[in-house]
């Protein structure tokens, strides 16, 4: 997928998309926002060379495999990329690092969450890292007058891969969350996995309910707060709701619905 012809001036970039259903988002977003600023730095003068992008989408973590990852990244290595945007997520991006320091010849930029990653040629260039988005958080929940509150997560992995209590996005998440909340004076008084299923969500809702909690908190990436408003109203209770990275998916006006409230 070029930008420019190639020539021997021509410089390449590469896009590494780990995740299969960010392969909507490469051609309706993330291609066009980088041809924006290619164009932008040309009309200013600061380019002055064809810049043509590689790319790759391949299926990694969570639910394929990382060797497609790691293979992925020699290749736009060799394919004569200076530096390369990707992975997009956690999973990949923390066992490729090891990879890009020891060849130390390519760096990428990635928009996952986590900070264990960064190095002196792996970057991060995200919404809020899973150590931001939890000391911010807790903090606004603190001002807001909150003194016991519940964690909620989802409980398993859907067939589209989520963040739950078990894999590695759920225990950092739940690792900056619990010191969040004792930085700013939150007592957690439960952990709650939300179930997918239906009926075991609202059985899960009404025990938390019953423990009293004055906010939740919900982490990662909002599949299992989706459904949590119907449970809720169920149950009976609709105590105040807060959550980060979740919000990313409202650009969908049905997610916008399901996220009213939070």
């Amino acid at each position: 997928m070029n930008i420019a012809k190639s020539s021997a001036d021509t410089v390449r970039m590469g896009i590494l998309v780990d995740v299969p259903n960010f392969g909507s988002s490469l051609e309706g977003v993330i291609l066009p926002t980088f041809e924006l600023a290619i164009d932008e730095y040309r009309a200013a003068g600061i380019i002055d060379r064809p810049i043509e992008i590689v790319v790759r989408v391949v299926h990694g973590l969570s639910n394929g495999s990382f060797r497609n990852v790691r293979d992925a990244f020699h290749e736009l290595v060799e394919e004569g990329c200076l530096i390369i945007y990707g992975p997009m997520i956690t999973e990949n991006g923390t066992p490729l690092a090891p990879y890009v320091e020891k060849l130390a010849e390519v760096p990428i930029v990635s928009m996952a969450g986590t900070e264990r990653m960064l190095g002196d040629w792996v970057f991060q260039l995200n919404n809020g890292s899973m150590a931001d988005e939890s000391q911010i958080i807790a903090s606004v929940m603190a001002m807001d007058g909150h003194r016991r509150i519940a964690l909620s997560m989802d409980a398993t992995r859907s067939s589209g891969g989520v963040t739950n209590m078990r894999n590695m996005l759920g225990q950092e998440y739940l690792q900056y969350a619990r010191l969040a909340a004792q930085d700013v004076g939150l007592e957690i008084i439960a952990e709650v996995p939300i179930p997918i299923d239906e009926e075991k969500r609202v059985e899960t809702l009404r025990d938390l309910a019953s423990r009293k909690p004055d906010a939740i908190y919900h982490l990662g990436l909002g599949q299992g707060m989706l459904n949590m408003k119907p449970a809720l109203e169920q149950v009976g209770w609709m105590p105040p709701r807060y959550t980060q990275t979740s919000f990313m998916a409202t650009a969908s006006p049905e997610v916008r619905q399901k996220l009213a409230g939070w």
